[in-house]
């Protein structure tokens, strides 16, 4: 399976750390311009609702999650 995670902060950060071998493809993230894996880069929600058929599921990782899944759910994301 391919993922995409939401959010590049501290969570972000310790779950690709614990889960090294996923496929990982990018951070989505609209606020954040730092990469925090020089491998991945960072997508905004657009970019992520375009590039849908590219991945099968999105990991939320920040501490906020309802503002999270919110987010998520206005463009059509689940």
């Amino acid at each position: 399976m391919k993922y995409m995670i939401y959010g590049t902060g501290r969570v972000a950060k310790d779950f690709i750390y614990f889960f090294p071998d996923l496929e990982i493809l990018a951070f989505i993230d609209d606020k954040s311009d730092v990469c925090i894996s020089a491998s991945l880069e960072i997508v905004t929600l657009e970019e992520a609702v375009s590039k849908r058929n590219e991945y099968d599921q999105i990991i939320i990782c920040t501490f906020d999650k309802n503002a999270a899944v919110e987010c998520l759910e206005e463009v059509n994301l689940k």
